[in-house]
């Protein structure tokens, strides 16, 4: 009875009993001497809230329009049901966290039941937009990173000639350790990012699955990672590369004006396993020195893997990739897709095109594609010798359109290595006889139809 009454006497005097965590309130105008429980007493900078001991269910409110500098600091965990929040209040604009030289805007490391939302981040004069890291963490779980605006990053590797590939607007780096580290629900989702000196996103550690046993402790794929409705653009190398994951998805992206001074591909999977990338649009994609440029590949060390529903024009390099390499890497897919207009350079080295199978690959399938080339197309399909030609790849039911210029490349090896069924191969200059006798015509209208529902899938009007 006596502790009902204390009760009902804190809830009638209005004091907020704070069970699932804390708010802690930033503004510009605010004062790091201010509580920082309130909109009306906020902290005033980045440096006060890398001092604060997050725990479970609290959370970093920025106001809205105002602009951070430095570096904001986290290294802690939430909990399944009671996540740490990074975001914004108030009306306006998101808030901007620039990093202002510092190593990154923002720096994670070993975190979980985390989530990011609701900011605009740069750091021009730095390495990183968000840099996550982890080491001796074992799983991590529940990272959600949404509704962010990351550009005008890295203006130093701008201007370098091909800079890392692990650098960029959002890293995540995995160290060996001790103990091994993995996440397993990262979902990263909504993001604008643009106008970055080296990569948009990129994902992976320093343990590759492709050479580690199976019941290696360390053999830890990264799980339940999702990347979808992101607006990738201008972009100096890569604009999504992600590794060592399983069964991971990409979709409803679009990615354009990557490799603007690097080889570099739109989006592309290296050492992942049964990994999906979908419903995706890429264009405009560079090579700058004639290698790579496709928005979309499957590269070395990938197994089971499928680029499907995606729409690629006007791109430099080819629309689609697989690539391979003797002893691992096999059963990757490519089907469904469209292309247009794909394979513009010109300074390519031979086997390139549209759609371009690179070096020792096998057990590939090449599927159900539309691939129609443009006024400046160069190639429509082609096997490319890099470490070795293609070994084994089933072409079915294609569609290929040459437009009377675009050929077929290192035309002896592709018929020597691909087993072909149901394509249909229109006006393309020197086509090989063994592809001639391909045409069928059910198949032919099918195809047509499914152009107009690849669009709508990657989420593309007239």
């Amino acid at each position: 009875m006596k502790q009902r009454i204390i009760l009902s006497i804190l809830i009638l005097a209005g004091i907020n009993l704070q069970v699932d965590g804390s708010d802690f309130y930033f503004s510009t105008n605010g004062s790091d001497s201010n509580s920082g429980l309130s909109p009306e007493t906020p902290f005033g900078t980045l440096q006060k809230a890398n001092k604060l001991n997050l725990k479970a269910g609290d959370r970093l409110l920025f106001k809205s329009g105002d602009r951070f500098t430095g570096m904001l600091r986290l290294d802690c965990q939430g909990e399944s049901e009671k996540k740490i929040v990074i975001s914004s209040y108030g009306l306006g604009p998101y808030p901007l966290i620039d990093g202002n030289g510092e190593e990154a805007a923002i720096r994670m490391h070993n975190v979980a039941y985390m989530t990011i939302e609701k900011l605009k981040i740069s750091n021009w004069k730095g390495t990183y937009g968000i840099y996550l890291t982890a080491e001796n963490a074992g799983e991590m779980r529940d990272l959600i990173i949404r509704d962010l605006d990351i550009h005008r990053v890295g203006e130093e590797s701008r201007e370098t000639t091909d800079p890392s590939k692990s650098i960029g607007g959002l890293c995540g780096r995995i160290f060996r350790g001790k103990r091994p580290s993995w996440w397993n629900g990262l979902t990263i989702s909504n993001l604008h990012i643009h106008d970055v000196g080296s990569c948009g996103i990129t994902l992976g550690g320093n343990v590759n699955l492709y050479k580690t046993d199976r019941q290696d402790p360390y053999f830890k794929p990264h799980q339940n990672v999702v990347i979808e409705e992101c607006r990738i653009d201008s972009i100096v190398r890569d604009g999504i590369w992600i590794r060592q994951c399983e069964n991971a998805l990409i979709q409803r992206c679009e990615i354009s004006r990557t490799g603007m001074n690097a080889v570099s591909n739109g989006c592309w999977f290296w050492d992942c396993i049964g990994s999906v990338m979908q419903y995706n649009e890429g264009w405009e994609c560079g090579s700058p020195r004639g290698n790579d440029g496709a928005p979309f590949s499957i590269d070395n060390h990938c197994t089971d893997c499928i680029i499907q529903y995606n729409y690629s024009h006007d791109n430099e390099g080819p629309g689609y990739m697989i690539f391979g390499r003797e002893g691992d890497g096999y059963g990757n897919i490519v089907r469904y897709n469209l292309s247009f207009n794909d394979n513009l350079t010109k300074t390519y080295k031979s086997g390139t095109a549209c759609i371009a199978i690179v070096s020792e690959v096998k057990e590939a399938l090449v599927e159900g594609n539309i691939i129609v080339a443009g006024s400046e197309t160069y190639n429509i399909l082609g096997h490319r010798n890099w470490e070795g030609f293609p070994h084994s790849v089933t072409y079915l039911n294609n569609l290929f359109v040459g437009n009377g210029r675009a050929g077929i490349s290192e035309s002896e090896e592709v018929v020597r290595a691909g087993v072909f069924e149901g394509n249909l191969f229109i006006n393309i200059p020197q086509l090989p006889e063994e592809l001639q006798n391909q045409t069928n015509s059910e198949e032919f209208l099918l195809n047509v139809h499914k152009i107009r529902e690849i669009q709508s899938l990657a989420g593309i009007s007239d």
